[in-house]
């Protein structure tokens, strides 16, 4: 009785539907028939004849729900003639009341002390609503074999009901027996009935249980249950044999019994029953409010995807798990990610029609399902081959069917209904997730293509960079800038639209050569430049010796003219042999792009900032033969404002050339190095001489004018374009190694190569020379103080470097 008062409350938190209706329409029944029959054994006022006919009432209302449960359960509709019949068995009861005419209230016999309840008047009339309820059986077992034959798997998604229905009738019948006068086994068979419908109702997820395993409903079953057992087994005792002599001692056991029953019962709900209640809700929801948190912000499809085939493979259900994503502008859909790698690469061919299905159902179909339908039949015999040949189970279309996910049941599994609630819960925040992700790459893409060539553009260029030195699994890196000559004179000469035409032409060359070898990007408006992950110079080289082959070739004829070759000067270099890092690999190429241009144009250079590695053979008194009247000009600009500034360069020049040298760095980089040096202080022309020649030390806001110097420095030598390959240098020769100097504040390989040597050679010689508001220092003493510096204000290895030339060449420099 109490087990259908506890299954009745259930009813309050389930989800209302007609089966769940049925089902505790007979649970309510059930109880009546149980509660009647208890209330009538205890001698329950009014009377055990009035309890009598109340459980016989319940018995059959037990008999009408229990069948009206199982067509509800199979899903059969009842006709007309069964309706009566139900009809007819809830009056039999009623007019048994009046005389007992078809079965008769017990007889009660006191058997060695206990009353009992014994059933000796039972008219033939019984036969009549035996009668009846077979005949409304007969129907229904007509009816369900019906079903069975349309559906094979009936009987055995039934079992559970039959079975249950099978207790309850052998109970009844078992009650006449004369073994079990004095058992309710009529009841006990009812319960067993109850408890195997319930089974059947949570393999349908009908019920729900989770509720119930909270820590409140344990604490009151705890102490409710132990409490039964302490009055069972030893308050009874007690209370038989009291003794006042040890009834502390009697007390104390009883106390110990109930609260060791407390602990027990307790541990046993924590252990045992809130896992099997709650456990398959939990992790459900466990997992998709894991899967949600992780895919809720992530804008990338190869992440979302993953985490998808993740969260699906972990399900003991699920054999195999695959994501197809559509080939653009076609029918057919690519494996890109799956559980097993065999499935990988592999192309399916799904037609409009199933993917317009697909679209429509959100959620997963089955193979079996799709192939039963008009479209699927109608489809080309190449689809229906690749769908068998998958071997899939289910099939669901994401992102109005851009991708689709695949899934294979371990044989035997099966589905619930909770089962696939929670599978396309997953793929509805899937495809939510995967459209955010798609729009966001769609529109990141076209922020990182060129309008014009349709390559990526220079902000793409400094993306994809930065990744390859940041990724550790590629030893090499090659960088290839490619500056067309003389571009703007071509727009000139045969209009923008001509040379538009040039530059897409340009791009689809380095495109083509550069397939599966590397990326090519527009760095800007007549350049190109190139990234080779894992090449090397030569590879590189011979890459572009074909670009450049094939550019000289473009042409664009007309009967008038044919325009000028389209020429181009190429630098390459390559990390880390030619570059110790990215930014130095960067400047290598555009340096070596400064060089062709200065030689003449139309050309290629490998670019290393070492001796070893140019490879032409430049004149470089031609190349830098242009700038020394300039740099002669500034440096006597120096000289009218500030003596001590242009003996400083000159010094600082001297000492620089020295270091460059003896990192061994090549002919090029040495000349800029003394180039820098002689111009690194030239902004000292706007700084006002009582500042400049101040006898003591700077306040700070004389200090922030000083300072200045550098930015005074740059905007002078930008303006000589032949001259602002020294910028580099220039601008980076007061920052700190360890990012404390100025004006950017960089730190580290971030400050160029030309710059650290720079700031070495600044420092050494302002310490060594006499200056009005400071003595000189000795050698001994800067060479502590440098070495003291080393990794905070220089470069260690130019530390190392500088003080192996100032041992050196210590008479010279004094």
């Amino acid at each position: 009785m109490l087990f259908y008062l506890f299954i009745l409350l259930l009813y309050v938190k389930s989800e209302k539907n007609q089966l769940l209706n049925s089902f505790f329409l007979m649970i309510g029944s059930l109880f009546v028939w149980t509660s009647g029959s208890f209330l009538m054994r205890g001698l329950a006022n009014p009377g055990y004849i009035f309890w009598f006919h109340i459980s016989l009432l319940g018995l059959f209302l037990s008999i009408i729900s229990i069948y009206n449960f199982l067509m509800d359960y199979v899903g059969i509709k009842k006709t007309i003639f069964e309706m009566i019949l139900m009809g007819i068995l809830i009056l039999l009861p009623l007019v048994n009341i009046e005389d007992g005419w078809f079965i008769k209230s017990p007889v009660m016999v006191n058997d060695h002390g206990n009353i009992i309840m014994i059933y000796e008047d039972i008219s033939e009339l019984i036969l009549i609503p035996i009668c009846l309820g077979l005949l409304l059986a007969l129907s229904g077992m007509i009816r369900i074999g019906k079903k069975y034959k349309e559906d094979k798997k009936f009987i055995s998604q039934s079992k559970p009901i039959f079975l249950g229905i099978a207790f309850f009738v052998l109970g009844n019948l078992l009650v006449v027996l004369p073994i079990f006068k004095s058992f309710p086994i009529d009841i006990l068979f009812g319960l067993v009935n109850a408890i195997i419908l319930i089974y059947a109702l949570i393999r349908k997820d009908v019920l729900n249980f989770t509720f119930i395993a909270s820590d409140a409903n344990g604490y009151f079953v705890s102490v409710l249950l132990s409490i039964i057992i302490a009055n069972r087994y030893i308050g009874r005792h007690i209370i038989e044999t009291i003794n006042t002599e040890n009834l502390q001692s009697q007390l104390t056991m009883l106390l110990v019994i109930f609260l060791s029953s407390l602990i027990f019962i307790q541990l046993i709900w924590k252990k045992i029953v809130i896992p099997v209640v709650k456990h398959e809700a939990i992790y459900f929801n466990e997992c998709l409010n894991e899967f949600s948190a992780k895919v809720a912000y992530n804008l990338n499809t190869n992440s979302i995807i993953h985490e998808v085939i993740e969260v699906f493979s972990q399900l003991e259900f699920i054999e195999l798990v695959s994501f197809g994503k559509r080939v653009t502008s076609t029918n057919y859909y690519e494996i890109i990610e799956s559980s097993k790698f065999t499935l990988n690469n592999k192309t399916i061919m799904i037609n409009n029609g199933t993917q317009e299905f697909l679209g429509a159902n959100h959620g997963l179909v089955g193979i079996h399902e799709l192939m039963n339908l008009i479209l699927y039949k109608s489809a080309w015999e190449e689809e229906k081959l690749q769908l068998r040949t998958l071997q899939m189970d289910y099939i669901a279309g994401i992102n109005y069917t851009q991708f689709l996910l695949f899934i294979k049941v371990i044989q035997g599994k099966k589905f619930k209904i909770r089962d696939l609630e929670f599978l396309n819960s997953i793929l509805s925040i899937a495809d939510v997730s995967l459209r955010n992700a798609v729009m966001y790459e769609k529109v990141y893409l076209e922020s990182r293509i060129d309008e014009l060539t349709g390559i990526y553009n220079r902000k793409m260029f400094y993306e994809k960079y930065d990744e390859a030195f940041i990724s550790q699994e590629i030893s090499t890196t090659g960088l290839v800038l490619i500056n067309i000559d003389d571009f703007k004179l071509f727009n000139q000469l045969y209009g923008v639209q001509n040379g538009d035409s040039i530059l897409k032409e340009i791009a689809e060359i380095i495109r083509i050569e550069t397939e599966n070898k590397g990326m090519v990007f527009r760095y800007s408006g007549k350049e190109f430049i190139i990234l080779l992950p894992s090449l090397d110079v030569y590879s590189s080289k011979q890459i572009v010796e074909q670009i450049k082959s094939k550019m000289n070739k473009l042409g664009l004829y007309s009967s008038d003219f044919q325009h000028r070759t389209i020429t181009a000067s190429i630098g390459i270099s390559v990390y880390p042999l030619g570059a110790s890092s990215k930014n130095e690999l960067l400047q290598n190429v555009e340096m070596a792009v400064h060089q062709v241009k200065k030689n003449g144009k139309n050309g290629v250079m490998v670019f290393d900032t070492y001796e070893k590695g140019i490879t032409e053979d430049l004149d470089y008194s031609k190349v830098y033969e242009n700038y020394s009247a300039t740099v002669c000009a500034l440096t006597a600009a120096i000289d009218a404002k500030d003596h001590y500034t242009f003996n400083h360069s000159n010094n600082v020049a001297e000492y620089a050339v020295k270091l460059a040298k003896e990192i061994k760095l090549n002919n090029v980089v040495v000349e800029i190095v003394r180039q820098a040096s002689l111009l690194h202080d030239i902004g000292k022309i706007s700084i006002p001489e009582n500042i400049l020649n101040k006898p003591g030390a700077l306040t700070d806001s004389e200090y922030e004018i000083m300072k200045r110097h550098v930015e005074a420095s740059i905007e002078i030598i930008r303006h000589l374009p032949d001259l602002d390959y020294l910028i580099p240098a220039v601008i980076g020769h007061h920052e700190r190694y360890d990012g404390k100097g100025y004006p950017r504040k960089i730190s580290g390989e971030n400050i160029p190569l030309t710059a650290r040597i720079l700031c070495i050679c600044d420092a050494y010689d302002a310490m060594k020379s006499k200056r009005v508001y400071k003595e000189e220092i000795s050698n001994e003493k800067i060479i502590s103080i440098i070495k003291k510096e080393s990794g905070r204000h220089f470069d260690p290895i130019l530390v190392e470097a500088f003080i192996n030339v100032l041992e050196t060449s210590v008479t010279e420099f004094d």
